[in-house]
């Protein structure tokens, strides 16, 4: 608020609840004169959650059931935890995944989870709750209690990783452009058994845009679902309206999408 005026910027939001995080709510009782948003899914929606979930833990499970390496790019804060998440409840749920290890390849990942730990009155209730640090629910909370204290995903360096028989490695960065995840690309892509599964925004120039397009055609099988931590067009549109502020500027967007989203 400066001069009587009221400046609202979301930075990256979402307003969907997933196994972690908070959505994003309306400021209570806020006239916001000027909006400024992101804008990265311009007027795309985004499939039903629990869906994606199937579809996602689905396509991993055919990868590895073939004898596969199956290679999941992620951003390592934020979506490395929630597909961490998604993947220990699904080996749970399936004793006969046992025998295949899910490896998350990234230091940040790692590091990250002690803050994750130590902030969770910011996580959603159901973290809380196995936490024990739910107002309304109070445990003894244990190892095991926590869910960032893994049972089937392996924390490994890239030095550590032994590459034998099917597996799942979760590494970053998300498109591809360097690093670990660009490193277990280049060792796997040109076996038929292996697959990459994308489950976050690829930017047109970034090195994994052409194969989500078919541009660049490789052996493994190539996927994409998202979990991106953006808003999509029903999320944005139902915020503004909420809001109703006097001005709205779009920012963090392509400027096509930006533009139709105007």
């Amino acid at each position: 608020e400066i001069g009587g005026k009221s400046v609202l910027y979301t930075g990256d939001f979402s307003r969907e609840e997933d196994h972690h995080l908070l959505p994003a709510t309306v400021p209570p009782g806020r006239h916001v004169d000027v909006l400024i948003c992101e804008s990265t899914y311009g007027v795309q929606v985004h499939t039903p959650r629990k869906a994606r979930e199937r579809r996602f833990t689905g396509w991993v499970r055919d990868i590895v059931a073939r004898g596969g390496r199956c290679l999941v790019p992620v951003f390592a804060i934020g979506r490395a935890q929630e597909l961490l998440l998604i993947l220990e409840e699904y080996w749970s749920l399936h004793p006969e995944l046992a025998g295949v290890p899910v490896y998350c390849v990234s230091a940040i990942a790692e590091r990250c989870l002690d803050i994750y730990r130590t902030s969770r009155d910011f996580m959603n209730s159901s973290v809380q709750v196995r936490h024990g640090a739910s107002s309304l629910v109070r445990t003894h909370a244990t190892a095991t209690e926590d869910p960032f204290s893994f049972r089937h995903v392996k924390f490994v360096s890239a030095a550590q990783f032994v590459d034998s028989g099917p597996c799942v490695v979760v590494a970053s960065p998300g498109m591809l452009q360097s690093g670990v995840s660009r490193r277990f690309y280049e060792r796997w892509h040109d076996n038929p058994l292996n697959g990459i599964v994308f489950a976050g925004y690829c930017v047109r120039n970034s090195f994994a845009y052409p194969l989500l397009t078919g541009h660049r055609r490789i052996k493994a099988s190539v996927q994409e679902v998202s979990f991106s931590a953006h808003a999509d067009f029903k999320q944005t549109t139902e915020f503004i309206d909420a809001l109703q502020p006097r001005y709205t500027v779009l920012v963090h967007g392509e400027a096509h999408e930006m533009d139709r989203l105007r």
